[in-house]
């Protein structure tokens, strides 16, 4: 086994590796990981995103919420872009959106049932199991 990556070699995902060295995907400046899951009450606030492997679901600082990781960026499909909103896992599994007071939601999943939201190994985003990304 070599050490070394050779010139035309590449590491990709769910294929052996033929190098002993990890690949890290930095982190994007400014937001912080809190882990790969969200539980009922939980909160996902500006620059806080979560991560798991290369992928993250971000809440930017402009208000959008992203899954980063595939080939192409997901957004939520917001009514509107509201700098400093948060996203929140409320009870019944519904996702939202919420300006930055709380007195109002630019988009919601729709109650998905009971459970945790996790950001899966192979980039999807589930509550309670069901897929909802």
């Amino acid at each position: 086994m070599s050490n070394s990556l050779t010139p035309c070699e590449r590491l990709m995902p769910n294929e052996p590796r033929t190098s002993p060295w990890r690949v890290f995907v930095p982190l994007v400046a400014g937001y912080t990981p809190i882990g790969d899951r969200l539980s009922p009450g939980g909160v996902l606030r500006p620059g806080q995103q979560l991560r798991r492997g290369v992928y993250t679901l971000s809440m930017r600082y402009e208000g959008r919420l992203v899954l980063d990781g595939r080939q192409d960026p997901i957004e939520a499909p917001l009514i509107a872009v509201v700098e400093g909103s948060y996203a929140e896992l409320r009870p019944g599994g519904n996702f939202v959106v919420c300006v930055p007071n709380g007195s109002g939601t630019l988009w919601e999943s729709g109650p998905m049932g009971p459970g945790d939201l996790v950001l899966e190994a192979d980039g999807s985003v589930t509550i309670g199991g069901i897929p909802i990304a």
